[in-house]
């Protein structure tokens, strides 16, 4: 099991005009080495002219 923090800041004019922030707290579990894992986390989102504040993700990976 592994704990991930993340953060990151998206200001990019050309893509979007809102600028974006994000603080995210995860948990990795792997259940074969990383072969085979499963990730989640949730990010708290930081977005101007927004009401849209949280994001929750769940991945499964398989590698063969």
């Amino acid at each position: 099991m592994e704990v991930a923090v993340r953060y990151q800041d998206l200001d990019a004019k050309s893509y979007r005009r809102e600028r974006e922030r994000q603080t995210s707290v995860g948990m990795n579990f792997y259940i074969r080495d990383h072969n085979l894992k499963i990730q989640t986390d949730y990010s708290f989102r930081n977005l101007e002219d927004t009401e849209d504040r949280g994001l929750y993700q769940i991945q499964l990976q398989l590698d063969f």
